[in-house]
This record gives C-alpha cells, structure tokens and sequence, in this order.
C-alpha cells in the first residue's frame, strides 16, 4: 500500500465521501474501435460460437448498469461513484452515457491498485478486478440483471455477492454504509488463496 500512497491520496483528494467503484467490463458492446466488436473478432480470426448473442448479452446488462448508476447517484448524493473504464471501452460513449449524473465519474487514471485501497465497495460484472478487491476484505458485488452462461466470466462472479436486481444491490450498500460489515461467506476460500 505504501508504493501507491501518492496515487492512493490523490485520489481521496479528488472525490468526495465514500467511493464506490464500478470497473467496467462492457467491451463487447462498448468496444473503442472504428469497427464493431463482431468485425473485430471476424477480422481477428477469434471465433465465439455466439458472437450477436454476446453482444446482445452484454449491451443489456451495460444499460443496467446506467440504470444502477442513474439511481445510485439519487441515493448516495455525498459520495463518489467512479465508474473505471477498460482499456478497450469507448470512453467517450461511458461519458455520454452518464453526463447528467453529478457524482457519477469516468476516471481511468492510474492503476487499478490504488482505487482498490480507496474504494468502499467495488461493484461489477464478470471483472477480474473483483479478485483482487476480495483480497482487500471488502465487499464485491456482482450485478448480473440479463443472465447467460455462455457469456460470462464466471470466477469473479463466484468470489462476488451476487445479485440480479437493482433494488438488492441498493439496499446492500445501504446496509453496509449503516453497518460497515457484510457476511463473508467465502472466508476459508480467502484464506486458501492468501496462503498461496
């Protein structure tokens, strides 16, 4: 922790109140290209057996996650909720998307690491960043609205507190901001996994 100090208090410096971390992994639908997703994966030779699908998958529940932000920002007014582009996410779209939301932030600087220490709690979907937040003993949410097994990272997911509606997500937050715990019910995996 104390390599990224500098970073870790800069970024407490920027936002105010608790920050609530959303590392996005939309790419397939949000791809930062000049070609779609599908074009890409054609023209790359990458073969998914499902790739409309995929999209499709993932377009709806990236506007689920607008939807959450959209009432998160309403809910938790004094707090910061930094919504992490990936490399391959248009920026510009993420930006769009979430302009009239005064709290909501689109923030890509610096490494992962850092906005984990600053982070409260981290919500995403299928991110392996979730791993690593779990290691740090606080809560991962995975928010899945539209289910699909075949499009989905199912690991960090597994390591997460999973839910499928907005309300639970909400009221989870709530509840730990209130409380400040959660129920671990994976601590001996944690464990397993610190030990190696």
């Amino acid at each position: 922790k104390k390599y990224y100090q500098n970073e870790i208090d800069k970024i407490k410096n920027n936002y105010k109140g608790r920050i609530i971390l959303f590392p996005s992994n939309f790419s397939y639908y949000t791809f930062n290209a000049n070609i779609s997703f599908k074009d890409y994966m054609m023209k790359s030779n990458l073969l998914h057996k499902d790739i409309d699908g995929l999209i499709k998958t993932y377009k709806k529940n990236y506007y689920a996650f607008i939807d959450l932000l959209n009432d998160m920002s309403k809910k938790f007014i004094n707090d910061s909720l930094i919504w992490r582009p990936h490399p391959t996410d248009d920026k510009q779209k993420l930006l769009n998307d979430t302009e009239t939301l005064d709290n909501v932030f689109i923030d890509n600087n610096y490494g992962i690491t850092p906005w984990l220490y600053c982070a409260d709690i981290l919500i995403h979907l299928g991110c392996t960043t979730a791993l690593e937040m779990y290691q740090l003993s606080k809560p991962v949410i995975s928010y899945e609205k539209y289910f699909n097994k075949r499009h989905r990272n199912a690991l960090p997911n597994f390591m997460s507190i999973k839910f499928s509606k907005q309300k639970n997500v909400v009221n989870f937050v709530k509840n730990y901001i209130n409380e400040k715990s959660f129920n671990d019910n994976k601590i001996k995996l944690k464990k397993i996994m610190s030990d190696n």
